[in-house]
């Protein structure tokens, strides 16, 4: 899709809103989360993709500001005919921030679920057929969790996410600190469990620098956003087969080559990267496809080259959820 065919597409219907969710079940609805609900024109489609940031994120992740037209997932996804839902999670960018230790994946999976079922009930304004989630990084690892649990979804597009690790995993431990010492969050008044990068550390630990703009790396740390400790304490946890082998929706999996947070010791697409063993961890009915990007790390959306990413999820998305009645 060219800048040429995005330019001539009717702009999408955008709504902000703040929903209320519950961080358990059973719980209170206490919380809100900050979201963009953007519905194409015109369109036969009647699947909606629910995006889902990484940690120390926003929802600007996957509406990036700067040249849109080449990194905006959003943009793109609209002008393919697929609605959007684009929210902040609870914790970070303009939705609710609990304490910190409650703001865990398990946790996020539901206020997920909730968004999930508002979308299919028409709570929003219009009762979707088909939800898709599209995480990335940690938002994978989310993802994952709320397909295994709650079976709510038609698909899931997991982004910058395997099940093994790599190098870059204990470089990016070792570059966040408590975003109450961070000048970014002067005086937000955030407990000591809400976490972020430190300065001038996101294009070493996210970017394969060689297909980088310096001016995204910039603004990326700008609207840097926020992690939490109980994250930490429990994504290693849920981020294992035991969780996966429940997914029963189809599954696509977008790595970059140069991904050096889970890629392993070797590049993705490598004998020696967890692309090699990341079949093991789903069961058939997640009929698993994976694909590898070149000249990208970890960010995939913020690489020169986004739009090939963006295509192949593109691709999977027109095979597995044509328009009702095709």
């Amino acid at each position: 899709m060219d800048m040429a065919h995005l330019a001539s597409v009717l702009l999408p219907v955008c709504t902000s809103f703040r929903y209320a969710v519950a961080l358990a079940p059973g719980a209170p609805a206490d919380y809100e989360v900050a979201a963009e609900l953007c519905v194409p024109q015109d369109s036969p489609r009647d699947t909606v993709l629910l995006t889902v940031h990484g940690t120390t994120y926003s929802s600007v992740y996957w509406d990036f500001p700067y040249q849109p037209e080449r990194y905006s997932f959003v943009r793109y996804a609209n002008a393919a005919g697929y609605a959007t839902l684009n929210f902040d999670r609870i914790g970070t960018g303009d939705s609710d921030r609990p304490p910190s230790l409650q703001v865990t994946p398990t946790a996020q999976a539901y206020v997920h679920h909730q968004l999930a079922e508002a979308l299919r009930s028409g709570e929003l304004g219009r009762a979707w057929s088909r939800v898709v989630l599209v995480g990335h990084s940690l938002g994978s690892i989310i993802s994952v969790q709320q397909a295994a649990t709650y079976h709510d979804v038609d698909g899931v597009v997991v982004t910058g996410f395997l099940h093994t690790y790599g190098p870059g995993l204990p470089q990016l431990l070792l570059n966040v600190h408590p975003a109450a010492i961070d000048p970014s969050f002067a005086g937000a008044g955030l407990d000591l469990g809400y976490l972020t990068t430190r300065p001038g550390t996101r294009g070493s630990l996210f970017y394969y620098r060689p297909n980088a703009d310096p001016a995204v790396i910039a603004l990326d740390e700008a609207t840097k956003g926020l992690g939490t400790s109980g994250e930490l304490a429990e994504f290693a946890l849920v981020n294992t087969a035991l969780t996966s082998l429940q997914v029963d929706a189809p599954v696509l999996t977008v790595v970059g080559r140069h991904d050096t947070v889970f890629c392993g010791i070797a590049p993705c697409g490598t004998l020696l990267s967890g692309t090699t063993l990341e079949p093991a961890a789903y069961a058939p009915a997640a009929e698993l496809e994976i694909v590898v990007v070149p000249n990208a790390g970890h960010d995939l959306n913020l690489q020169i080259n986004a739009p090939t990413a963006y295509a192949a999820i593109r691709g999977w998305l027109d095979e597995r959820f044509p328009p009702l009645g095709n």
